[in-house]
């Protein structure tokens, strides 16, 4: 399993961490996470996950603004995502698979998270790839 800490410095680097403008840290819960109107991307290993799962950790609030953004696997949409305010505020578990074409041949493959048009990235906390 690829466990990658969003807001800890040491995992940022490790999985080279990047992102554009207002990209934020906030503290939920004890944890750290990212969230912004941009992008943030980290580069995550594949060497020994044959059919690998992306398992995202997302924080949602009440005051959470319109949170409409993709997710991209080196450049391709995986898939558009909405996360809507909740009444108390929580820890949201999300999968998606990853179709053999955005991996095939791939040691390791760049997860980038884009913010759609007047919108923003909901926080996110940890990104995890599961076999």
């Amino acid at each position: 399993m690829v466990k990658v800490q969003l807001g800890d410095q040491k995992s940022e680097k490790e999985f080279n961490f990047q992102a554009g403008e207002n990209i934020n840290f906030q503290r939920v819960l004890g944890w750290g996470s990212r969230r912004g109107r941009t992008w943030f991307s980290c580069e995550l290993p594949l060497t020994g996950i044959a059919k690998p799962v992306l398992h995202v950790t997302y924080y949602s609030e009440e005051r959470l603004r319109k949170s409409n953004f993709q997710i991209l696997v080196d450049g391709e949409l995986l898939i558009r995502e909405e996360i809507t305010r909740v009444p108390t505020p929580c820890f949201l578990e999300k999968e998606y698979a990853l179709p053999e074409k955005l991996i095939k041949g791939k040691n390791k493959i760049t997860v980038k998270f884009q913010a759609e048009p007047g919108s923003e990235i909901a926080p996110v906390v940890r990104l995890r790839l599961l076999k």
